[in-house]
């Protein structure tokens, strides 16, 4: 992908190239337009400088603590938002024409806090879309009714099991039976309601419950589900770095110069795309079929575009911010909060990385500024050397700088970037 090139409409509707805020579309939304090149073809999208969705972290307390969670490691003390500091974010959301979504996440169990059917509420009489993650622990029918009464649109229910037995054991402080009891009356619920609110599930995949995806279908069809997500597991520690899926991260044609590859030491890796036709999935062909996906070729199916999920934050393409339960704005879920990571055998420090407090300035005042209009192009172009497969220099040791750049914090370590975690 080339250097980012803004695009605009001037006030008599001629298109001409700028970095500046200058037209609008027709339905007043974004001001500025990137324009790129794929396959030859020039391809017109709002640009990552209008904000379209917020992430909100109402609390980063938990009541549950789950083997694959931060908490094992973290020593970070939880905290609640207040509720001066929601508000005083809601007046300063009408400055964002281009926001379309909120979602209620986080490092956090949502429904932990105390004023959450009252901030889905206010939220959706701005006409927002309001969704939230929640591991399911606090669902009844009596917070059923409080979450069809307040508008949410889409409710993210974290299941790592669909036995009872390996969800207990990973859930610590869960019952699988009692969620699952909860899924089925939500079903019978929103049946009933004249206001249909879309259920999806959360699934973090680890080697301990792998064979459970291919029961996600049945167990979803049981309880209305209409989206699932599917994530690695996070490596907080070493155990749980032992138990990922994907270890083989980032073996791909390295965008080194010359001078560079005789200093580190690497060479190019070329791996081919792969374009298939309509392949019934059965005994004859799932064995081609599952080397094909595992040797991390890129792969499309017919009349479908290729798809590449490294280097890749989507957070920024997509156009979202994070709001931290105290007011500080994050560019990402990834440098919400500060925390270890083990990867390669490697540990490595993510701090936390903010721009600013709500409380003391605006968001629209964070969200225009120099550092954090920097940041998201140099993440959009992402030019950053690949940590996550050398791991072989002082720098590997946290996000601070790389041996490229010192300008922190650096991104080629980020899993989400290389398409192993993923956030609803």
């Amino acid at each position: 992908m080339g250097k980012i090139k803004y695009i605009h409409r001037d006030t008599e509707g001629s298109i001409k190239l700028d970095k500046g805020y200058i037209g609008t579309d027709s339905a007043g939304k974004h001001m500025e337009y990137i324009l790129t090149e794929e396959n030859g073809k020039l391809i017109l999208t709002p640009s990552i400088h209008s904000l379209s969705r917020l992430y909100i972290e109402p609390t980063s307390a938990c009541n549950l603590n789950c083997v694959t969670c931060i908490r094992r490691t973290w020593n970070e003390t939880p905290g609640f938002m207040e509720m001066s500091t929601f508000n005083a974010l809601v007046s300063q959301l009408k400055e964002f024409p281009s926001l379309e979504s909120i979602m209620f996440g986080g490092f956090g169990e949502p429904m932990h806090h105390p004023e959450i059917f009252n901030m889905i509420v206010i939220l959706k009489s701005l006409d927002l879309k309001v969704e939230m993650t929640t591991n399911g622990t606090m669902l009844n029918k009596d917070s059923f009714e409080k979450l069809f009464s307040s508008g949410l649109d889409t409710l993210w229910v974290s299941i790592d099991s669909t036995e009872t037995s390996t969800f207990n054991a990973i859930r610590e402080g869960a019952d699988f039976g009692g969620i699952h009891d909860s899924l089925k009356l939500f079903k019978r619920m929103n049946q009933e309601s004249d206001r249909k609110m879309t259920l999806g599930i959360a699934f973090v995949a680890t080697k301990d419950n792998v064979n459970e995806l291919s029961k996600l279908r049945s167990f979803a069809a049981s309880v209305w589900a209409e989206k699932i997500s599917v994530s690695n597991v996070i490596p907080y520690d070493r155990e749980m770095e032992s138990k990922m899926l994907c270890r083989k991260v980032l073996f791909k044609p390295l965008a080194y110069t010359k001078d560079e590859e005789e200093r580190i030491g690497f060479k190019e890796i070329i791996i081919p795309e792969i374009s298939l036709p309509r392949i019934d999935y059965n005994e004859t062909t799932k064995v081609a079929l599952h080397d094909i996906r595992g040797s991390m070729m890129k792969v499309k199916l017919l009349n479908e575009t290729f798809k590449s999920y490294d280097d890749h934050c989507r957070f920024i393409h997509d156009r979202i911010s994070f709001i931290r339960w105290d007011g500080m704005v994050s560019p990402c879920m990834g440098l919400l909060h500060s925390y270890t990571t083990f990867l390669n055998g490697n540990e490595r420090r993510m701090n936390e990385y903010t721009l600013g407090s709500i409380i003391e300035k605006p968001l629209k005042e964070i969200w225009d500024s120099s550092e954090y209009r920097e940041f998201r192009e140099s993440v959009y172009e992402f030019e950053f050397s690949p940590c996550v497969l050398c791991g072989g220099c002082k720098d590997i040791n946290s996000n601070e700088a790389d041996c490229r750049t010192d300008n922190s914090p650096v991104c080629g370590g980020c899993l989400w970037a290389q398409g192993v975690i993923q956030c609803p």
